[in-house]
């Protein structure tokens, strides 16, 4: 049975170098952009070998900054690798501690948040998915704590960044880099989206075509921070803001605005959905006390049949006041902020991570955002727009540290 599931991975073989240089070292860092199937390919790199009998009695633990984070990303790419070959088993997964025994090898899953485990647990393999989010004192425990082997991926979207200056120096680790161009497993339309990248932006290309080290510090937030604090714990008024898409993602973004914090939450961040879905999707916030039919929400004015379906289901929605400067003047209020996001808005985390100002061919900054990962950051300063009229804030890009809201 083990044996025939291993024939049925499609693995790519851009990372053979798993197998082949597996006696090499005990550290393995994966490099790589977006689509390159670093994250897939090392965890059906850890599915073969536990089936082949190699892993068994071992205890692997995949790790990742934050638990919601991993819930969507590693640990639904692993428990789709099993049902794909037909293996997965309930009985063999314990959905409360998030682990799974696959032919005597134990995977764990868990992120850095919990630091008992982080801090109190041995293993014989771990696996650091997405370091370049990570603290370095976690990763240093993580290290003192793996018996055999340690695997590494990020994107390289830092320029700078303490791990490229402490692992990426050594001499003993096995280094690897990959890009979506070496992928045959990627989808077609996900493979011309990141191609459009060397069109949009020079510098996302760089990083999420070429899987290179961005070249400048082009990103627009620096001003925000992880939070534990819950909508209901964050002080300010509630305000409402929301993106329409239909391919790309319809995004609504909750808010409690004070003088000097937002705390913002994404609540919905989905593609294809009709008016009818969105009203719907509405009406069941509704029924979780999210919003009630009176809350305001300022929506993107340039889908105003879908505004009017949701106006005529009752909900208080209006379009907000484009004009010439005002993304560049929502960018200059939310700079003047100090941004909070809980660690479950993950969509928003990526978004407000991956957000950059245009580049020239020189690498010169331009005063325009990049066009992408901007529909909860559209919801957001929709959210605001009101406020941000009625009263005064300083012009000018700057940019503001603060401590962290825990």
């Amino acid at each position: 049975m083990q044996q025939q599931a291993i024939t049925k991975i499609r693995f790519n073989q851009d990372f053979k170098f798993l197998f082949d240089n597996y006696n090499d070292s005990n550290i393995f860092v994966l490099q790589g952009g977006s689509g390159s199937g670093k994250t897939y390919s090392i965890l059906q790199f850890f599915i073969i070998k536990a089936l082949s009998g190699e892993w068994n009695n071992k205890t692997v633990d995949i790790i990742r900054r934050t638990f919601p984070s991993h819930r969507k990303g590693a640990m639904k790419d692993f428990e789709n690798i099993l049902k794909d070959l037909g293996i997965y088993s309930e009985k063999n997964h314990n959905k409360t501690e998030h682990m799974y025994n696959l032919n005597g090898c134990e995977f764990r899953f868990y992120s850095a948040d919990d630091q008992n485990k982080l801090r109190g647990l041995r293993r014989s393999i771990a696996y650091v998915n997405e370091v370049l989010e990570m603290k370095h004192i976690d990763v240093e425990q993580i290290m003192m704590r793996t018996n055999e082997k340690i695997y590494f991926d990020y994107n390289p979207s830092d320029e700078y960044h303490w791990f490229y200056e402490t692992l990426l120096t050594r001499e003993d680790i096995v280094f690897h880099k990959s890009t979506q161009l070496n992928n045959p497993f990627l989808p077609e339309n996900a493979r011309q989206h990141i191609l459009s990248y060397k069109y949009k932006d020079p510098n996302m290309w760089r990083i999420y075509g070429l899987g290179e080290r961005g070249v400048n510090e082009a990103t627009v937030f620096w001003n925000w921070y992880y939070t534990d604090y819950t909508f209901e714990q964050a002080e300010g008024t509630t305000l409402f803001g929301m993106d329409f898409g239909y391919n790309n993602p319809t995004s609504l973004v909750r808010v409690k605005l004070t003088d000097e914090t937002i705390f913002a939450e994404e609540l919905l961040y989905q593609s294809e959905l009709t008016s009818e879905q969105i009203v719907k999707k509405l009406e069941e916030f509704v029924s979780k006390g999210i919003l009630t039919k009176q809350s305001k929400i300022t929506a993107d004015s340039a889908r105003p049949e879908i505004i009017r379906d949701i106006k005529n289901a009752g909900f208080n929605i209006y379009p907000t006041k484009k004009g010439k400067k005002s993304v560049i003047d929502g960018i200059n209020y939310l700079k003047q902020k100090y941004i909070y996001i809980p660690k479950t808005s993950t969509n928003l985390i990526k978004e407000i991570r991956a957000y950059k100002w245009r580049v020239d061919k020189d690498d010169n900054l331009l005063d325009e955002p990049v066009d992408e990962f901007n529909h909860c950051i559209d919801g957001l300063r929709y959210s605001l727009e009101e406020k941000m009229r009625g009263g005064n804030f300083i012009m000018g890009i700057g940019r503001r540290r603060g401590r962290t809201l825990e």
